[in-house]
């Protein structure tokens, strides 16, 4: 594989970029009561598992504005709308989510 210069795992930036197409397409689907939930979490969670692995190389200014946390069947927010301890239903949709369980 390094004759033909093939990377055996993509590189952060190019998973970032993928993650932000794919966030805004989610959302755009969200909108428009695309269905098939299931995909886009599954999805998503391979995006999230491989960013976990490599998170002291990410950037963390370009995911600043990627609605790139899914909540549920619900929508795509950013990471700036979630907030992880507070009273249960204090959440002020759509402008602020308390952070889902499963991440």
């Amino acid at each position: 594989m390094n004759l033909l210069e093939i990377a055996l795992e993509p590189n952060v930036d190019s998973v970032i970029t993928h993650c932000q197409n794919i966030c805004h397409e989610f959302q755009n689907d969200f909108e428009r009561n695309v269905p098939q939930f299931n995909n886009k979490a599954k999805y998503m969670e391979i995006i999230y598992s491989f960013l976990m692995t490599k998170r002291q190389f990410i950037n963390v200014e370009r995911l600043r504005d990627t609605p790139f946390i899914i909540l549920s069947d619900e929508t795509m927010i950013k990471a700036s709308s979630v907030f992880i301890l507070g009273q249960e239903g204090s959440e002020i949709k759509p402008y602020l989510y308390s952070l889902p369980e499963n991440l």
